[in-house]
């Protein structure tokens, strides 16, 4: 890697924090200096590019992002898929996430990871994650209202209060 100081290498002025007149020759070098809120800021503005993307392809109005799943999106009816990027951007694919039904619980389940984890969801509380903006807690859960775990649908999840 190519490294010099600048102010060995020249008597410039700094006139701000991108740009560096050479009095000697009256020659203009600009430098890219980039701090951490810039590079924090850039990387927000291709996640929202992403994001409006991703709603042009699939209707927001049926699908909404996983938190902390940026990359999965989950219908009103509980399908969920991830979009997978290449790298200029652009959608490369769009897959439906696996989902096994846990017999002892009666739920259709769905394994997410994260960087250093993986966790065992219930579609119906993605759903009421993504949809209605609910927290777990230890003293809430998500229901279906009629019981049946074929019938997911937003109108038929409910968080019902655990009490002890």
């Amino acid at each position: 890697m190519f490294e010099f100081d600048l102010r060995e290498s020249f008597s410039s002025e700094l006139l701000d924090s991108n740009q560096v007149v050479d009095k000697n020759v009256g020659m203009e070098i600009f430098l890219i200096i980039e701090t951490p809120e810039m590079i924090a800021k850039r990387e927000e503005e291709a996640r929202q590019l992403q994001d409006r993307i991703i709603d042009t392809v699939l209707d927001e109005d049926l699908w909404k992002k996983i938190p902390g799943h940026e990359t999965l999106r989950i219908s009103k009816t509980g399908k969920i898929m991830e979009v997978i990027f290449s790298d200029d951007n652009d959608i490369a694919d769009i897959i439906p996430v696996s989902m096994t039904f846990n017999q002892m619980s009666r739920q259709l389940e769905v394994n997410l990871s994260t960087a250093d984890k993986v966790e065992v969801y219930s579609i119906q509380e993605l759903m009421a994650i993504a949809w209605l903006g609910y927290k777990p807690s230890e003293n809430t859960k998500v229901v279906l209202t009629d019981g049946n775990p074929t019938n997911l649908t937003i109108e038929n999840i409910a968080i019902e209060i655990i009490e002890e």
